[in-house]
């Protein structure tokens, strides 16, 4: 069901693209942007 609201915002933003949030998550979970390095460039873990 359609409903038009006046004065909202009717942009929408768009989920994160493949991976862009990888060194993010990676820190969020305690790596340290040494250990996300080796991860990426190991290649155990896709970025960005």
């Amino acid at each position: 069901m359609a409903i038009d609201l006046e004065n909202t915002q009717t942009e929408f933003a768009f989920p994160p693209k493949y991976a862009e949030q990888t060194g993010s998550v990676l820190a969020e979970a305690g790596y340290s942007a040494d250990e996300i390095t080796q991860l990426l460039e190991s290649g155990a873990a896709t970025g960005a």
